[in-house]
C-alpha cells in the first residue's frame, strides 16, 4: 500500500491514465488485491537480493564472537558463547571459522524450536524482514525516479525531496536491519543458555533428591 501511494504521489503516468471502475466497492477489492500481488513480489525480490548481495543476516549469524558492536554480544554472554561453538566445533577457539558459527548457531536455533522456545527470536526476524522489504521499497522508487529524471532531462522540489528521502532512509532501513539481524542472534544464544542452563540445574536437583534416600538408608 505504501508503495502505491507514494507512486501516485509522484504522479506515475501509468498510474493516473489507468480506467479506474466507479463503483467504491470494486475499487477497494482491487486496492486490496494489487496491494497484495505487489507486497508479495516485493517481498520475495527483498529476500532474493539480501540473500543474494548484502547478505545481512548471514553476516550477523557468523560474525557474533567477532562484532561487538551494538546488538551483539558482550561479557558473560560471549564467553560462554565461545565455548559453545569451541565445544561443537571440536577445535581450538583461535581456528574457529565464520562457517562454524552458522553451523553452531543453526543448532541453537534448532534446540530452541524442538522446545517452542522461538517467539521473541520470530518477532525480530519480522522487524528485519520489514525493515528489508521497506528497502526494496525505496530502492525501486529511487530508480524510477533516477532513471525518470534523466530521460525528461528535468527534476522538481517534490522529485528531490523523494530522492533525498530515498538516499537517506536506505542507509537508516540497512542498519535498521542489520540491527534487528544481530538482536535475534544475540536472543536466540541467550535463550539457548538459558533454557540448558536452567535443565541442568533441575537434573542436578533431580540426582540429588535421587541420591538423598540412598544416603539415608546406608
Amino acid at each position: 500500500m505504501y508503495f502505491l501511494l507514494v507512486l501516485d504521489l509522484l504522479g506515475i503516468p501509468q498510474l493516473i491514465n489507468i480506467q479506474y471502475p466507479t463503483n467504491e466497492a470494486i475499487m477497494v477489492v482491487m486496492f486490496v488485491i494489487f496491494s497484495y500481488i505487489i507486497g508479495t513480489l516485493i517481498q520475495e525480490s527483498a529476500s532474493y537480493l539480501e540473500k543474494k548481495l548484502i547478505n545481512l543476516r548471514e553476516k550477523a549469524e557468523s560474525n557474533y564472537l567477532t562484532d561487538t558492536k551494538e546488538g551483539h554480544l558482550s561479557g558473560e554472554v560471549l564467553e560462554k558463547a565461545k565455548q559453545i561453538v569451541q565445544l561443537k566445533a571440536n577445535g581450538d577457539i583461535n581456528n574457529i571459522t565464520r562457517g562454524n558459527c552458522r553451523d553452531t548457531f543453526f543448532e541453537l536455533k534448532t534446540y530452541l524450536e524442538n522446545h517452542e522456545k522461538m517467539g521473541k527470536a520470530n518477532e525480530l526476524d519480522a522487524m528485519f524482514a520489514m525493515s528489508r522489504d521497506l528497502f526494496v521499497c525505496n530502492l525501486i522508487i529511487g530508480l524510477y525516479l533516477g532513471i525518470n529524471c534523466i530521460c525528461k532531462r528535468a527534476i522538481n522540489s517534490i522529485e528531490i525531496a523523494f530522492l533525498i528521502y530515498t538516499v537517506v532512509s536506505l542507509l537508516i532501513l540497512t542498519g535498521r536491519a542489520y540491527r534487528y539481524a544481530k538482536m535475534r542472534v544475540r536472543t536466540i544464544i541467550r535463550q539457548y543458555i538459558s533454557l540448558t542452563e536452567e535443565k541442568t540445574s533441575i537434573d542436578n536437583t533431580a540426582e540429588e533428591n535421587t541420591s538423598q534416600p540412598h544416603d539415608k538408608l546406608n
